[in-house]
């Protein structure tokens, strides 16, 4: 069910064409003013030209709407203005799609940028292949002055060091099983596009979870459709500051979040002992370096044990690998 429009949320439409775009481009931003002619310059300069452009802001304190409004053509955009920030990135998303015309959507990330063919060679992906209901590239991770650092196959090369040097397409639910099933293996949304479509039938991105919340909606859209990746890198993810999420209790909630998304899929679908085992394997080594030394302190007993009662409605052999490891603190303590 497409959801309304919350009414904290002012829209302005610069144009009515005669016939809907084949792709919605939503950019989605906040507090990103001094990255956003970068992102809007790669999205007009799109080697494909057939979409609209919404444009969100989440109540940004900087000059982002004054700068949006400078570089944005007025005969292909719409604005759709916070006037209370959300804190929901994934929120923001369902607002742009529910209002989005195209049959496609590319969620552009506002301090991100893209190839000039990007759109042309995921459309045609989309076209060619009806039961895809998402299609991503590879991406470079740049600095905050467009530098480039490296490619996020970095991301993956543990899990495989050849799946993703080459183009695939994989069922949605084979990829579930097999891949995101030990990590979010489409780590950058901006490198994306959609089926809107199968968005709704997934129901919409989930606003519960803050940091996970497109891993989960990933694995709700494979399990309606089919996933193809392209191996050439036409995306570039921004890697700053203010995206890094460095403290106690971020990481915490991180992991809190991470379980929750294993359970829900390992609810919906069968997962080998193997592949089950190295989940849980890798999310403990994640937890673990996360988590960071033994801090003999009420915060961070109290940020571990929210991950552990987490952890234990999937890994069953969780308070084993704490033991083992001497990753210390009281499980005893907990409620069974």
């Amino acid at each position: 069910m497409v959801q309304s429009l919350s009414p904290s949320v002012s829209q302005s439409v610069h144009a009515t064409v005669s016939r809907d775009p084949l792709v919605s481009v939503i950019i989605p931003n906040y507090n990103h003013a001094i990255y956003l002619r970068r992102r809007i310059e790669s999205v007009l300069a799109q080697t494909f030209q057939d979409f609209e452009i919404i444009f969100m802001d989440d109540a940004s304190t900087d000059d982002s709407v004054a700068v949006a409004r400078q570089w944005l053509p007025s005969d292909r955009t719409r604005f759709l203005l916070n006037e209370k920030n959300t804190r929901i990135p994934f929120r923001q998303w369902n607002t742009g799609m529910a209002v989005a015309r195209g049959q496609f959507v590319w969620i552009a990330e506002s301090d991100d940028f893209a190839a000039p063919s990007f759109l042309e060679k995921t459309v045609r992906v989309m076209r060619e292949r009806a039961s895809v209901g998402v299609v991503y590239a590879q991406s470079w991770m740049v600095n905050e002055r467009d530098a480039t650092l490296c490619s996020l196959l970095v991301h993956t090369d543990d899990l495989s060091s050849e799946r993703w040097r080459s183009d695939f397409f994989n069922k949605g639910r084979s990829e579930c099983q097999d891949y995101l099933c030990l990590r979010n293996t489409i780590p950058n949304a901006s490198a994306c596009l959609v089926r809107k479509s199968v968005y709704l039938e997934a129901g919409m991105a989930p606003v519960h979870l803050r940091q996970c919340g497109d891993w989960l909606h990933w694995i709700n859209m494979l399990l309606h459709s089919d996933l193809y990746y392209l191996a050439e890198h036409l995306n570039h993810f921004r890697k700053h500051e203010r995206s890094v999420r460095s403290s106690m209790e971020k990481s915490a909630e991180e992991l809190v979040e991470v379980y929750q998304v294993l359970a829900f899929l390992a609810e919906r679908v069968s997962l080998s002992p193997e592949k089950h085992e190295r989940s849980c394997h890798i999310t403990f080594q994640r937890w673990r370096a996360l988590a960071g030394p033994f801090k003999p302190s009420a915060s961070w007993l109290r940020n571990q044990l929210r991950v552990y009662r987490k952890a234990r409605k999937f890994d069953g052999a969780i308070t084993r690998r704490i033991t083992s490891l001497n990753f210390r603190f009281p499980t005893t303590a907990v409620p069974a």
